[in-house]
């Protein structure tokens, strides 16, 4: 896979970003610094690279503890890969993995963050590996995380754009243990075998899909508030 970039060098640069920290007696400013390279946007694509179309704004928890509030931010589903613009310099840059921790990101004004870790556990293949950064969709006795990546098919037409397409990878963590699973509850049920006939149940109450995020999101939360009668098979 071959994309185009618009700058034609690479450097390691500091990037210092100004975030607010509560304290007892108030609101108090100090400097969170992140590191990271400087983004090259990617040329020659039909289709988004990132989650997001457009800048969402987030927080981003380091593995020092640190938290930077308020910044611009982008996940690129190509690379998997974390963007930030740093205002003070007026450039993009991606963050250094080994530096993050976790991340959070409101699509829209008043929406419920969506939250995302780097990934540290057992790793599965080329879907799930260390430092990918995930979703957490739902946390709790059984978690339920997305890897948002994206395919790029190169044009064979001289006048045509790589096409991107996107994807997504689901994953059940429970007792510490992490399964892959496909977005539908067919493949939910391979995991809890004993209790097929309670999750159809579920289902049909509840008015779920079979198939779809939401639905998925909601069945994981029915079985995880009743987890002690589930027997989890991996």
């Amino acid at each position: 896979m071959k994309i185009k970039y618009i700058l034609p060098f690479s450097m390691l640069l500091l990037a210092t970003l100004v975030c607010t920290a509560d304290e007892e007696k108030g609101l108090q400013q100090e400097k969170t610094k992140l590191y990271g390279k400087i983004y090259y946007y990617p040329l020659g694509l039909e289709g988004s690279p990132y989650l997001n179309k457009d800048w969402q704004i987030g927080n981003i928890v380091l593995e020092s503890g640190k938290v930077a509030n308020e910044i611009k931010i982008r996940l690129n589903i190509i690379q998997n890969d974390l963007v930030f613009y740093n205002e003070s310099l007026l450039k993009v840059f991606t963050i250094d993995k080994n530096t993050l921790r976790s991340f959070s990101m409101k699509t829209a004004p008043g929406a419920t963050p969506h939250r995302f870790i780097k990934y540290t556990g057992e790793e599965i293949g080329f879907k799930l590996r260390k430092n990918d950064l995930i979703e957490v969709l739902h946390e709790g006795n059984i978690t339920l995380y997305v890897k948002h990546l994206a395919d790029v098919i190169n044009s064979n037409n001289l006048n045509s754009k790589n096409k991107v397409y996107p994807k997504e990878f689901y994953f059940l963590k429970v007792n510490g243990k992490v399964v892959e699973i496909r977005g539908n509850a067919r493949s939910v049920i391979k995991y809890f075998p004993d209790n097929k006939r309670e999750i159809k149940k579920m289902i049909k109450a509840n008015r779920l899909r079979k198939r779809g995020e939401q639905n998925l999101v909601k069945l994981i939360a029915l079985i995880d508030s009743d987890y002690d009668n589930f027997n989890f098979e991996p």
